[in-house]
């Protein structure tokens, strides 16, 4: 009996002390982005995000230990490239040669900038962009087409649904790359518990814990969702949202038929 309420003691501090820990952790990385700016605000999104994995599967460690170590993996991988980008201040031709791992996501970046910047009424050639000096001339078009229609038309090479949504974070979180990174990070996990769960309901857990961790590492996979500002991962989390949704309605419909 004595050991059954210890193991319960445990399961309790587990379930309570550390999320609780996390939770001030991520509060302490708030204090600090506001005292340092943007750089370590995009930690935040990892830490609640840590907080909510370690609740969810707080019975199921080992799962949970693989999903938390991916995640910042991709988080600390993500940060080192963004801080290798960041010193490359030489020339935009060089610095395009620098870009290893999707270049379009860092023009999706920056033209959602520019957006966020004619919206709130600057003139976004007089400012000094953090990373984003080579797309200058794109910027004058940009400047152009804003000042005939008050609006950049998703038709433009390079904006879309995907350029206004960046742009919306940097409205609200001003310039922030590193943060879709992150979030590109956690759509990642997010898309491997999705499989995870999905495989779940069909077969082993082994097969389940298997799928996995090939979501989570295989490296096509682990690159663009960590090294990238592309779209690709929010749209495979949705596509792979929709089909575990569907699959839980066609098999909740065969049971109720069953009884």
């Amino acid at each position: 009996m004595g050991e059954y309420t210890h193991s319960l003691n445990s399961r309790f501090e587990i379930g309570r002390f550390r999320p609780f820990s996390l939770l001030i952790i991520a509060v302490t990385i708030s204090a600090i982005s506001a005292i340092f700016g943007n750089v370590a605000l995009p930690f935040i999104l990892p830490s609640i995000v840590t907080v909510f994995l370690w609740k969810y599967f707080g019975e199921d460690r080992k799962i949970r230990n693989i999903i938390l170590i991916a995640l910042w993996i991709k988080i600390i991988v993500s940060t080192i490239y963004y801080f290798y980008l960041s010193t490359k201040t030489f020339p935009y031709s060089q610095q395009v040669k620098a870009i290893l791992f999707g270049g379009d996501g860092e023009m999706y970046s920056a033209h959602a900038w520019f957006v966020a910047i004619l919206n709130t009424g600057k003139d976004m050639l007089k400012n000094n962009f953090v990373g984003t000096g080579g797309f200058y001339s794109d910027a004058s078009i940009y400047q152009q087409l804003f000042l005939i229609d008050k609006f950049i038309p998703m038709d433009t090479y390079q904006v879309g649904f995907f350029t206004y949504l960046i742009a919306i974070i940097y409205s609200v979180f001003d310039y922030s790359p590193l943060l879709i990174n992150f979030i590109n990070c956690v759509l990642g996990v997010f898309s491997a518990v999705l499989i995870y769960k999905t495989t779940l309901l069909f077969f082993s857990k082994t097969a389940a814990k298997a799928s996995l961790l090939l979501t989570l590492f295989f490296p096509t996979l682990f690159i663009w969702s960590s090294l990238t500002k592309l779209r690709d991962p929010l749209y495979a989390f949705m596509t792979i949202l929709f089909l575990y949704l569907c699959v839980k309605i066609i098999l909740q419909k065969k049971i109720l038929k069953l009884l």
